[in-house]
């Protein structure tokens, strides 16, 4: 029987530092938002914890991108920022609220640093990377097995102090080394970890409207694993368990973009299109058809899929995925995009409850039924003349 093959060593430590910095992502959405639900202001719908994080994130990535840090200096900035988050959140379990505001900002620094970490991997000579599906995937369910329930990590922050301390470590010793011949034009995401699964699209590429599908799945994401903590803790009152809830959500969004992944073939991913446009409209109808948190759950699965489906194409060869728009918002403008419509959205919650979300996910879907609508009649002149007239 033939051994399976191993992965060279430069391939497994960038295969580890890739899955260790999408878990910090995923995890800051469900450790944070599962601690705002205890811990932050009710006006905010508990949202603002995960808010200040995504900020973080912004200005991390803004200030930091013309400095080059050196091995040492980005191992000391790894271990330094995760044992802050680390003592903050075991100050949080032993009776000091006010911690979590400082563990969310050295969490988005935390999370650039460890993006630069797999930035050095990926320039260094060798065989080019994959794209990210798997490293996420593997990400998603590590984050999923630490912090899925959101009352266990609401109740016990000391272990999530404990993970992250681990996490730290592990990303500190995974720094490359420097090269004399850093490969230059390296694959991937142009600032990092950030442009790959928070990107906002430009003003100027919501001018054509074909592309308003591709790009409304784009911003699917953010109000889908905003609300995960949220949801499972209000689905565990109809009978669900909430770590299924949330690793139902996780599967939607990745299942769909591995298979994208492992099926790459130019048919597959030009017809990616269609696919999107139809789960943000089946979401929409879903919002407003089905009453309750069941409508807004099921709007939500249906848009993660159609997230997982557009990252996934718009990561294929430029061969296969003519006329697939790439979403290229920069990583600080984007992130703080995600703060402000974080923060908002916790407030239409706190207002409105489930209605903002399923109002979000109408908008969404209406966004999709619009641009198809729009890109149908550009292809039909007298059509759109008719109605014109």
């Amino acid at each position: 029987m033939n051994a399976l093959p191993a992965l060279e060593p430069r391939a497994a430590c960038a295969l580890a530092a890739r899955t260790l910095a999408w878990t910090l992502l995923f995890g800051g959405w469900l450790v944070l938002g599962a601690l705002g639900l205890r811990h932050a202001p009710v006006a905010t719908g508990a949202l603002a914890p995960v808010a200040l994080w995504l900020l973080a994130i912004g200005v991390a990535a803004r200030v930091g991108a013309a400095w080059s840090l050196s091995p040492r200096v980005l191992r000391a900035v790894l271990v330094g920022s995760a044992a802050l988050v680390a003592a903050c959140l075991a100050a949080l379990a032993h009776g000091a609220p006010h911690s979590l505001w400082p563990a969310a900002v050295a969490w988005g620094v935390l999370i650039v640093v460890a993006s630069r970490v797999v930035r050095g991997w990926r320039r260094r000579p060798g065989p080019r990377f994959s794209p990210p599906v798997v490293p996420a995937a593997l990400g998603a369910l590590v984050a999923w097995l630490l912090a899925g329930e959101p009352a266990a990590v609401a109740a016990h922050p000391a272990a999530a102090a404990a993970a992250l301390t681990v996490i730290g470590l592990a990303l500190a010793a995974l720094v490359p080394s420097p090269h004399s011949e850093p490969r230059s034009g390296a694959p991937g995401c142009r600032s990092g970890l950030f442009d790959c699964a928070l990107a906002w699209p430009t003003l100027a590429q919501w001018r054509v409207p074909a592309h308003w599908p591709w790009l409304a799945a784009a911003l699917a994401m953010l109000p889908m694993m905003a609300s995960l903590p949220l949801l499972a803790e209000g689905c565990a009152r109809t009978g669900w368990r909430p770590q299924a809830v949330t690793g139902l959500h996780l599967l939607a969004m990745l299942v769909p973009a591995a298979v994208v992944a492992a099926l790459r073939a130019r048919v597959l991913v030009q017809a990616a299109r269609a696919f999107v446009a139809g789960l943000l409209i089946a979401g929409g109808v879903a919002a407003l058809t089905v009453p309750g948190s069941d409508g807004t759950m099921a709007a939500m699965l249906l848009h993660a899929a159609a997230w997982g489906i557009a990252w996934s194409a718009a990561m294929a060869p430029a061969t296969d995925r003519t006329r697939l728009p790439a979403v290229h918002g920069g990583a600080g403008a984007s992130a703080l995009a995600s703060a402000a419509v974080v923060l908002a959205l916790g407030v239409a919650v706190a207002g409105s409850g489930w209605a903002a979300w399923s109002a979000l996910h109408a908008a969404l879907g209406a966004i999709a039924a619009l641009g198809v609508a729009a890109a149908w009649l550009r292809r039909h002149p007298p059509v759109f003349e008719e109605l014109r007239g």
